[in-house]
């Protein structure tokens, strides 16, 4: 009798043991901002998940098809999590309809997925992906960060909004405040200084780091000076950047050109607030605040006053910027 029951209680405790592991299934969790922080507890459809896991370009297309995908692992509290990332992009109608696709170095739309709406999940995944989402002509493009987890309780982690764990970097930190900075219609002077000061540590995040441009993908002077001076803010230059930025919101163009009297050069509109010296000058424009300076730093032709390239030895920059009545923000930088 005591065989049979030892032998009854290990084939009770095996299946018991079964039931536990066919329960405790691997599920996904989107990350949604709360404050400054990330947090995990909407649950995503499977269908979704295999669109945030995707890597491949679109069918018949080019590298540049290829989805920003990226995992990472952080170690948190002794313990291993998995993390995923990327880009996905939406038409407005299409996301109601399951349409998903992803941003990517060609454009949006390259390649599309439909998701089951019928899904219990799909709705509140649904609402919770626009609530990240920036939106623009009637696309809306969501950096999705997502947390593998054990069973059907969400992770308590906490994330940056990089998806990064622990103290962030300062310059990620400044594209992310950048970031929330954009949906105002104008900013203060109070706001303004401090968007100069986000856009002053990415720039030194990006002098200090000699494989910035190889990492931002572009295709030459790869090989860029180590060791490079952080620049410092000059208030003469902030004030003519800032002249051309209005000037530029005001005819909605991204332009070194100015009809306004006195105006017509960098180097006029540096006289006209009492400096009396010459400098580099770059322009551009775009719907998010934190798309400066990175715009001219990743680019193969306004890159290199910033890395001391070919003899454009700078020390000093200043920033200006003005949302225009189509939405841009036109961003100038005077260097030197």
């Amino acid at each position: 009798m005591r065989s049979i029951k030892f032998k009854l209680a290990i084939i009770i405790l095996l299946t018991t043991t079964l039931a536990i592991v066919a329960n405790a299934q691997t599920t996904y969790w989107l990350g949604t901002r709360d404050g400054d922080q990330i947090r995990f507890e909407t649950k995503i459809p499977a269908d979704a998940v295999k669109v945030i896991m995707n890597n491949s370009p679109a069918p018949g297309r080019g590298a540049d098809t290829t989805p920003r995908f990226r995992s990472f692992t952080h170690t948190i509290d002794g313990k291993a999590m998995k993390f995923y990332a990327n880009e996905l992009a939406w038409e407005t109608p299409k996301l109601s309809e399951g349409g998903l696709t992803w941003a990517v170095d060609a454009g949006l739309g390259a390649d599309w997925r439909n998701c089951n709406i019928k899904d219990e999940l799909w709705q509140d995944f649904s609402d919770a992906l626009k609530s990240i989402a920036t939106n623009s002509g009637g696309w809306s493009v969501a950096k999705v960060v997502m947390a593998e987890s054990t069973g059907n309780d969400h992770p308590t982690v906490a994330l940056n909004p990089d998806g990064s764990y622990g103290k962030m970097a300062a310059d990620k930190e400044a594209e992310f405040k950048l970031a929330d900075m954009s949906s105002k219609s104008s900013l203060t002077e109070d706001e303004l200084n401090e968007a100069r000061d986000y856009w002053l540590a990415i720039v030194n995040a990006g002098r200090a780091n000699p494989n910035y441009r190889k990492e931002a993908g572009a295709k030459k002077n790869l090989d860029l000076q180590s060791g490079l001076k952080p620049l410092v803010l000059n208030e003469f230059y902030n004030k003519a950047a800032q002249i051309q930025a209005e000037y530029c919101a005001r005819v909605q163009q991204a332009t070194h050109d100015n009809t306004d009297a006195g105006m017509a050069t960098v180097e006029s509109r540096l006289k006209s607030v009492g400096y009396d010296k010459g400098a580099y000058e770059a322009a551009g424009q775009g719907g998010l605040l934190n798309q400066c300076p990175t715009c001219w730093m990743k680019s193969e032709t306004h890159h290199r006053p910033w890395w001391n390239i070919e003899g454009q030895v700078v020390t000093e920059v200043g920033f200006g910027v003005a949302k225009a009545a189509n939405g841009n923000w036109y961003f100038v930088a005077v260097i030197g």
